[in-house]
């Protein structure tokens, strides 16, 4: 019943402006008794059939191209029958959040503010005053220049098609001559402070993102960010807040965005041409460039030529970073998950049925069993044979191998046999040291405990032991 719903267009492809594409939609509206008069006006103007306007072609119809433009009815009949059988189509077993007076509702706002596209725009009439006063003003001038502006309606326009209640208020001043005396009664001061700008909320910061071009100096990639309004899409900038607020570099008190340590140390250290709106709109310049192509192979080598130019500056940008920050981290402890996701079940499932191959008893409830195995595999080569090792999975036999009691050797070669390193894990887990946190809710439990408990060494040693302290002893917590 209506075009393409999600687009923030407001403008509509001047063909749609011709009279059969016109006429098709407004006559089906003229169906519609709450919208019939107004549609029939909108008609009647822009086909020379009315007294008091003579045809013109609205501003909302542009010479430009468009993906998607603003939302219309369609040329899809509308009858008073079709517009009360209205109703939503479910999915089979699933509810629906929208009724048929929903789409009532919405198909009449769509109609309706198209139908006001159509209609002359309003006229005012203006009256604008300034007023000289013999005080001093904030500039330290001997006089103060006030202004205040009248404004009646001289022609209703679009706005008399569907009235809001209240309709337009005029504000009529006296009537009044250049040079013309006033007697001053008195003057009043109030001293008063400007406020900080407000912070982005969630509302908020995806329109900013919208209308980033508008801090934009250069004219040229303010012009482009503009007509690619802004950074991102609107069905893809509340996800990309979303993963900001996921990562920790932000953090949301009440309804306002405070950025976290974590988002100021990325703001510091990620260079200029990739955090500044002006990249996006030199990006969109180059895609345009692109497409306006006539020639395949010249568009495939401009695009794989920007692409691997992108991938060589973020390859340097991580070297730089890594060769910064690494030496400075201390020792990297891989931490296994809390538990075996769905997704991780599925991963070795599926490299069971590919490989032949079982994997260990308790490797689909045991996370760290769960890690271990989807790191030799998934790094494994397909020809079967010996691989190497990940990192990941070299770090967390490191954790072990530092925590391993006196009297069980280890062979470094290992390190250099993805598989060997797997055998040693599996087998020597039980020595792999707690977490931080895991140490930390270890001391709170027993804090709580009777004076003279005995804690094991081990419990503060090995991951495994400190788990089974802590949950036969939680309870007392």
């Amino acid at each position: 019943w209506t075009s393409y719903a999600r687009t923030s267009k407001s403008e509509l492809p001047v063909n749609l402006y011709d009279p059969v594409e016109r006429n098709g939609v407004l006559g089906h509206l003229t169906n519609l008794p709450s919208l019939a008069n107004q549609a029939q006006m909108a008609m009647d103007i822009h086909n020379g059939n009315h007294q008091n306007y003579k045809p013109f072609k609205p501003k909302v119809f542009v010479n430009k191209d468009m993906e998607h433009y603003g939302i219309i009815p369609t040329q899809q009949k509308m009858t008073p029958q079709a517009f009360s059988s209205l109703s939503p189509k479910k999915k089979k077993g699933k509810s629906c959040p929208h009724t048929a007076a929903h789409m009532q509702i919405a198909y009449e706002a769509v109609a309706k503010r198209y139908i006001q596209a159509l209609l002359p725009p309003a006229e005012f009439g203006v009256q604008t005053v300034e007023i000289n006063v013999p005080v001093r003003d904030l500039l330290g001038h001997n006089e103060a220049v006030f202004k205040t502006r009248g404004k009646r309606v001289i022609d209703e326009g679009w706005r008399a098609a569907f009235p809001k209640k209240g309709g337009t208020q005029d504000k009529i001043l006296p009537k009044l001559s250049k040079g013309e005396n006033g007697k001053l009664k008195n003057v009043t001061t109030k001293k008063s402070r400007t406020k900080a700008p407000p912070r982005y909320t969630l509302v908020s910061l995806p329109k900013e993102l919208e209308l980033v071009g508008k801090d934009i100096s250069d004219p040229k990639y303010r012009k482009i960010l503009q007509t690619a309004e802004g950074i991102g899409r609107p069905a893809t900038r509340s996800s990309a807040i979303e993963t900001i607020l996921k990562r920790g570099y932000a953090e949301t008190k009440k309804e306002d965005l405070y950025a976290t340590r974590k988002g100021t140390d990325l703001i510091k250290y990620v260079p200029k041409w990739l955090s500044t709106p002006e990249t996006s709109a030199i990006w969109e310049d180059y895609i345009t460039k692109i497409e306006s192509q006539t020639d395949d192979q010249t568009a495939v080598t401009m695009r794989d030529n920007f692409v691997n130019k992108q991938i060589q500056k973020i390859e340097e940008l991580i070297d730089y970073m890594n060769k910064k920050f690494l030496p400075e981290l201390g020792e990297r402890i891989i931490q296994a998950p809390k538990q075996v996701s769905e997704k991780m079940k599925k991963a070795i499932k599926r490299i069971e049925e590919q490989k032949g191959i079982k994997a260990p008893r308790g490797t689909l409830s045991d996370p760290m069993m769960a890690s271990a195995f989807l790191s030799e595999h998934i790094s494994k080569s397909n020809s079967g044979g010996s691989f190497k090792p990940s990192s990941k999975q070299i770090d967390f036999a490191q954790s072990i191998i530092k925590n391993l009691p006196d009297g069980v050797e280890f062979d470094n070669a290992i390190l250099e046999d993805g598989a060997k390193l797997s055998e040693f894990i599996n087998s020597h887990k039980k020595y792999l040291p707690p977490t931080p946190g895991q140490l930390k809710f270890l001391e709170s439990v027993i804090a709580k405990l009777p004076a003279g408990t005995n804690v094991p060494d081990d419990a503060r040693k090995y991951a495994s032991e400190c788990s089974k302290f802590i949950d036969k002893h939680k309870s007392q917590k």
